[in-house]
This record gives structure tokens, sequence and C-alpha cells, in this order.
């Protein structure tokens, strides 16, 4: 068995359930661990389904053993339609250096047992440790429902799908995917796509491809294929519409037969892991075997056995296939992992040999390491979800990001190989939609003087440098461009505004690379008001009357008083709904922490509300009488009280203070400002105090301030 590996890379604990600790706690209870986070029950299937119970492996059968092999044909597919999943955990057992980081080495049913398993998967930018317990679900009292191994006393697969299930909320929820998403949660790779039946043109794959996927099989990239279809039908060939495969073979053959020197082949692998294989030309014993030397076959190792995998020319895996995925390497796995162990590709190359040429384990040395820039992201609804029409005046909010290239790689003529992935989270995990996305890029001129963020009608001047002609409905979308060195502008965006979600942007170059939000600075303005001489005093005696009447005789109003006395003065600013809104005001005159306020500090209270509306009703919109949360709305009404804010922090004001629409109320952009005064005022307090300690960005302290 091959040296296993032990995980290094930093994880999240799902809901906090740690490992080793929960271990301990039931060894010394002399207890089975039970995930109360998971239960055995309805629940956690995610469907209806009777006669279920649920059973631990020493209940099933008399030894059974966590891992006893690792090869493809661990994994069989149960009744889930899960064959996404399925496809990509078959691929990914050839590669141990990567199982390992997933399934943690230090497993058993040994004397150590104790009802606990562990898993980790990649979600959206970082490993997450999942807890299951060994409870599995069964029908006919032992027979597994779900994913099972080839031997029955093996049950690691079985493990592992239930830990993603629970990652997932449920089993149900794992019922049709894409393979491209599990080969990425198995190994935090990029994956590239490739649509292999379309009249588009513009979609057609490459004329070399079978060299692609030898060489993504050479370097121990993980390739997945499937038939599109709605439901799993069976065909006449052998293969099944609306099920996904996997690739684990590439090979090139010399063949004895006139004008055909050599053929093409692929090995693909059915999950169900039975005789439902192709039929066609090159399948289990086919004569056209006969047509490869001897001594070929025999390095194969061809066995016709009902197991699921099956080899076919690459012509007809074209012909009969729709799309095929090519999940490479994660720059930061290949840089961890390549010193220890070379991707364990010693193992694999013989698998993916071109030209029947082997590949020596040395020659894997040569994989490249790749530098990366990562930056998580959200599109919001009326601030940050700018749609795809670049024309459009809402396209300048969408997140906006700065590349530079530094140097070309070397050998390229003076290019930089980039693969820009753009990828939406969390969409599975909490039953979302998967909408349309795309990028743009934009090349930046040496010494050219932009505005920040870019403006609409810089972007309706200038023509984008590469952008996504098709916005895909999928989880990911990826591209690999060969850029000069300079400076870029990354947009990514969905087809229409006002698409929420979250996303995460990755950018790969072989040579240093940096990048950066493009977007302004979190500061206070300096903003000239009114003088004190050309303030109208008759208002000052207004106000003096009214706080007599409030106050009485004493000097101060407290909360209740001072909210009657705002909800006179602005009447359509809601101070009655709520006595807390008050008390946030209260809080922020009140700089001796009385719990009240005197006239002089109630007077200034009275300038700050009265220029705040006037801002909110010069910046409303006319039609909804709101505020937009755009630059445009709540971008520039900030601005001009002097509080200048990054989009993502205008956001974040939006998700905290906005209607489901993005609109601001006027209430609600008091509020705002209130808290955004305030922490301002306390941030330079800091800064002062600190002096050179204090090191904590403005950007940093407004987002925590507006998460609170």
């Amino acid at each position: 068995m091959p040296q296993r590996v032990p995980n290094r890379c930093p994880v999240r604990l799902f809901k906090g359930q740690n490992y080793r600790k929960l271990k301990t706690k039931c060894q010394s209870g002399g207890e089975l661990f039970v995930d109360t986070e998971f239960p055995a029950d309805a629940s956690s299937l995610g469907f209806e389904k009777e006669n279920v119970d649920w059973k631990r492996p020493k209940e099933l059968v008399e030894a059974p053993q966590f891992m006893k092999s690792i090869n493809r044909f661990s994994v069989k597919q149960g009744e889930l339609g899960d064959c996404w999943f399925l496809s990509a955990l078959s691929t990914i057992t050839q590669n141990p250096g990567l199982l390992y980081r997933v399934v943690p080495s230090d497993q058993d049913f040994s004397e150590n047992y104790a009802g606990i398993f562990h898993f980790r998967f990649w979600q959206g930018g970082q490993w997450v440790d999942v807890v299951v317990d060994d409870r599995l679900p069964v029908v006919c009292g032992a027979i597994l429902c779900f994913t099972s191994s080839r031997d029955d006393d093996e049950f690691w697969s079985a493990l592992l799908e239930k830990a993603y299930a629970k990652l997932h909320g449920s089993y149900g929820a794992l019922d049709t995917g894409k393979s491209y998403e599990a080969t990425e949660d198995l190994t935090g790779g990029v994956t590239e796509r490739f649509l292999l039946r379309r009249e588009d043109l513009l979609t057609q794959p490459p004329p070399n491809l079978f060299s692609v996927v030898a060489k993504a099989r050479q370097r121990g990239s993980l390739v997945t294929c499937s038939i599109s279809e709605t439901r799993e039908t069976l065909m006449e060939n052998g293969l099944v519409k609306g099920h996904a495969y996997s690739v684990t073979g590439a090979r090139r053959f010399r063949v004895n037969a006139p004008r055909r020197p050599y053929v093409e082949l692929l090995r693909l692998r059915n999950p169900w892991g039975d005789e439902t294989e192709w039929k066609g030309l090159w399948s289990d014993g086919c004569e056209e075997w006969n047509l490869i030397p001897s001594s070929e076959r025999d390095k194969l190792q061809l066995s016709i056995a009902a197991d699921g995998e099956f080899w076919m020319s690459f012509s007809d895996f074209a012909e009969n296939f729709d799309e095929l995925y090519i999940t490479s390497l994660n720059p930061h796995t290949v840089n961890e992992e390549a010193k220890e162990q070379l991707f364990s590709l010693a193992d694999v190359v013989t698998e993916a040999i071109l030209h029947s040429e082997v590949i020596r384990a040395a020659e894997v040395k040569a994989v490249k390491m790749w530098e990366v820039v990562t930056f998580d992201g959200a599109w919001v609804r009326n601030a940050t979800a700018g749609g795809g029409d670049r024309k459009h005046r809402v396209f300048c909010s969408n997140p906006q990001y700065i590349l530079e290239l530094t140097e070309a790689d070397d050998g390229a003529e003076g290019t930089c190989a980039t693969i820009v992935t753009l990828m939406q989270k969390n969409r599975r995990v909490n039953q979302l939609p998967i909408h349309p996305i795309g990028f743009y890029i934009y090349k930046l001129e040496e010494g050219e003087r932009t505005p920040n963020p870019l403006t609409v009608s810089w972007l309706r001047l200038n023509v984008p440098y590469f952008y996504t002609k098709t916005f895909s409905r999928a989880r990911t979308v990826t591209h690999r461009l060969a850029l000069d060195p300079g400076r870029y502008l990354v947009i990514p965006c969905t087809p229409e505004p006002d698409q929420e979600a979250e996303f995460l942007l990755r950018v790969f170059c072989e040579k240093l690379v940096r990048m950066e939000e493009y977007d302004e600075e979190a500061q206070i303005l300096d903003i000239a008001y009114e003088s004190e001489d050309e303030v109208d005093h008759s208002i000052e005696d207004h106000l003096r009357a009214v706080f007599r009447e409030a106050a009485g005789e004493a000097n101060d109003v407290d909360a209740v008083k001072l909210q009657a006395m705002l909800e006179q003065l602005f009447p359509s600013a809601g101070f009655a709904d709520s006595l807390d809104f008050t008390r946030s005001f209260l809080a922020m005159m009140d700089l001796d922490f009385s719990g009240t306020v005197n006239f002089y500090e109630f007077e200034a209270l009275f300038s700050s509300l009265s220029r705040w509306v006037r801002v909110y009703n010069s910046r409303k919109d006319e039609e909804s009488g709101l505020l937009s949360g755009h630059s445009w709305g709540l971008g520039d009404a900030l601005r001009d009280l002097g509080l200048q804010i990054p989009r993502r922090i205008r956001a974040l004001v939006v998700v905290r203070y906005g209607d489901q629409q993005g609109h601001v109320a006027l209430r609600d952009f008091l509020m705002a400002a209130c808290r955004i005064s305030v922490m301002l005022v306390r941030f330079e307090a800091h800064r002062a105090e600190e002096g050179q300690q204090a090191n904590i960005p403005l950007t940093d302290w407004l987002t925590n301030t507006l998460y609170c």
C-alpha cells in the first residue's frame, strides 16, 4: 500500500465539531459516538424511503475494515443519484496522495474504535473537516442503501459519502450534479470544461483534445465526463444518458491495420460498478483488441469483468458524450505535496502513456509551480450585483479587481499563462439555484490614469480585452489565457443585475502575480459646511423651546424624552417606531456616558440629523422615494456626509439596512450614518491612542461594526 501522507492544510471544523476531542470523550466514557448534528433519521435522508434502518459496520459484518486497498473499484453507486460525486471519487483513488488529504489515515475499526470518523472537503477556498458517526442507512437488515465497496467488509467510501451528505444537509441534496463540483471539492482544483457535441462554433472543443486529456492524466489531473439528460436512461450501446463517468486512462496505440497506424483510446468507468458498460468497438472482449500487439495488451492487464470499466475509441467518445471536465490540481496542493510525493504520479503516469512511451517518475519533477491570488466577494442586490451588460448604468457597480502580471513566462514568447476561475460559493449547501456567471477583463495601458473604481463612462468607451461570450449556468467558470505582462481589470458578474451570490475569484500564473480590489478607500472626507454666522438663529430659539418643554427644570433629557422631541422635529424619520433607534443617537452625542444629553448636545444632534435628511432627500430615487444602494444613491449620499466607504462596505449597509429590493429607507439611512460616524470617531481615537500599534485597517473596523 502506498505511503500515507498526513494532511497539513489548516481546516475549519464543520459545525464546530472537533474529531479528536469527541473521540477522546467517547473513549473515556466507553461509548460509541452519536452525531446529533446529522441524526439517523429521515431528516438526514432528505427524502421519503420506507423500511430504512441505521446500523454500524460492526452490526453488518463480523470484521469490518475501514480501507483494505486503494483502487478505482472501491466505489459502487447505490440507490442515490450521486454518480457525479462517485465518478470523481473513483478518479481520485488513482492518486493516493490526494485521497489521503480527504480521507485522513488515522481511522479504523480496531481497538481505538469509537464509532466516529472524519473527512475533509474543499469548500469555497478552505478545507472543512466533517465528523460523522458510522451509523449507515440499510434495507433488508444488512444492505447499504447508498455507496458501497466491491468488498462487502470495506466501508471508507460509504462513510465518506455520509460526510459529504452531512456537509450539504442530507443525502437527498446529493441527487444530481456535475462531476466537476465533486472533483473540486475533493482537491481544491481548477476545472476546465469542454462541450463535445455543440453546433455553436464558439464552444467547439480543441482539435487536439485527446492529447489534452492524455497530458492531464499524466500530471495527475482528475478527468470526468457525462451524457446530458434529465433522467438516467440506458441506451442500446450500453451507455447511460443523464449519467457521469470517470476517465481513468488515455492511450494511443499502434495497430496492425492498413491506413490506420494508431488508435486513440480512453478508459472509462461507470460508478455503478456492474455489467452496464460500452458495447461498441474496443469494448470488453471485442475483436479489435487483436489489432494491438500482444506485448501492449499485456501491459494493460485487460480483463473481461462486470466491473463498470471499459475502453472506447476517442472518436466514439466524442460522438456519445456531451461534456468533459478536467480538474487540474490547485497550485497550493501542488506546492505542499510535490516535495514529499510528487503527486504520487509514479503510480499514476503508467496509466496515461502517450505514444506508448512510459513517462518516468523523475519527469514529474518538471511539474510547474504556480502562483495564485484569491479574492472572496459577493454580488448584492441593488449594490454590487451590476449584471453583465457593460453599456448599462449599473455594470460599474460590480466588484472590480486590478490584476498585475509582472513578467513573461520562460520560453512563452513574451506572454503570461494565466488561468482565471470564478466560482459561486455555497449554492448546493444552502440549496440555492446556480446563476449563469462570467467575467470581463480590460487592459489598462501603462501610465493611464483611470477613475477608482472605473465608472460607467470609462467602461462604455473602452473595449474589453476578453469577456465571457456565453454566461454558463455552472458553479465554476474557468478560462485559460495568454496575457502580456501589465495591468488588467477583472470584473466578475452575472448576466442580469440583482442576481445575488457569494463568489470566489482565483487567478493562477507561472510567474509572480499581484491582485487587489479596485475600490475607494475608507476615509473621512473634508467637507465644508455652513459657518456659525450663517445659521438661522430662529431655529435655535425653536430648539430651546422644544428642549425646555421636554426637560422641564432639568438641564438634560433621557432617551424617552429625546424620542418625543425627535419625533416632533422629524416626523418622517420613524423615531416613534423604536426607542432603541433613539438610544443609538443619544449614544452618539453622550460623550460623558451619563445616559442623557444637554441642550448643546441636542442642538448638535439636530444639526447632524437635519443635514442627513437633506442629503437623503436630494439623493433618493424619484420613482420609489427611497435611496438606491448603488453608488449614485447610497454611495454619493454618504460621501456628501463626508463618509467615503468601499463598495463592499456599502453592500454590507444594504444587506443590514436595505429592503428586499436593496433600497434604504430614511430611518435606516439615519441609523447607518449614525453607526458609521460613531465608529469612525472611535477608530480615530483608537489610532491616536495606540499610535504605531494601531494596525487594524479602517475597512475591517467598519466591517465588524456593521455586522454587530
